[in-house]
């Protein structure tokens, strides 16, 4: 199970790569409508639950001051 942190352009391509695969992906992106994910083959769901259910992490997200707690 491969959970996909970021849904952007980088995070939908390796989503639609690992259809390829057969792999079960699990997304988080507040921006992307569950929809759109769907296409991808991605579920999405809270970045809570993700952690456990998931045997690899990818993130692809850009670094802002926003998101970084330590910067």
């Amino acid at each position: 199970t491969l959970a996909i942190i970021g849904l952007g352009r980088i995070g939908r391509e390796v989503a639609f790569r690992m259809l390829a695969f057969g792999m079960k992906t699990f997304g988080f992106e507040p921006r992307v409508p569950a929809e759109v994910a769907i296409k991808f083959g991605v579920e999405t769901i809270v970045l809570s639950v993700i952690w456990p259910l998931s045997d690899y992490i990818t993130v692809h997200t850009p670094l802002w001051n926003q998101r970084c707690m330590n910067c």
